[in-house]
């Protein structure tokens, strides 16, 4: 499995993308993100498309695959802090 695109997260860990071909009689596979922790793959998400449906499938999932990658690489201090204002106690 050779990784389409990653990039490191928080803690340090390097999350992949890569194509993994399931079934090769149905056409179809597997984009997925996944997290490498001590040498081994934690599935985050699966992007399942067809191959006899074109590029377009695969793209639309790599696409979708890489908002994925961006919002868990994201540094933490952008994610963690949350300020919440007085309001008029109708919050949820």
């Amino acid at each position: 499995m050779e990784a389409i695109a990653s990039k490191k997260n928080a803690a340090g860990n390097e999350v992949v993308i890569v194509q993994i071909d399931k079934d090769k009689d149905e056409g179809q596979s597997v984009i997925r993100v996944a997290e490498i922790n001590q040498g081994k793959h934690k599935k985050l998400i699966d992007f399942t498309f067809h191959e006899s449906r074109g590029d377009k499938s695969r793209i639309d999932a790599i696409k979708s695959a890489s908002r994925v990658l961006d919002i868990v690489t994201k540094p933490s201090d952008k994610t963690s802090e949350f300020a919440f204002e007085k309001g008029d106690e109708n919050e949820r």
